[in-house]
């Protein structure tokens, strides 16, 4: 049982950890791969989907304006 909120905040924190390190993920596309495996895997594909990061590039690099 907990008798503190720092013994809970340790047991909450010892369980997101095997949740997301230790337990093999079931989703479709994740292989048997732990979600933390998963998520560092796939971080490349939401960087390059990351349009606004995009759109400022592109505005600096041209010297762009947005038009209102």
């Amino acid at each position: 049982m907990c008798n503190s909120i720092e013994n809970l905040q340790n047991d909450l924190d010892e369980w997101i950890a095997a949740y997301n390190e230790e337990r093999s993920h079931s989703g479709k596309y994740c292989f048997g791969k732990t979600p933390t495996q998963t998520f560092k895997d796939s971080l490349y594909l939401a960087k390059e989907k990351m349009l606004e990061t995009k759109f400022t590039n592109h505005q600096k690099h041209h010297n762009c304006q947005i038009k209102s």
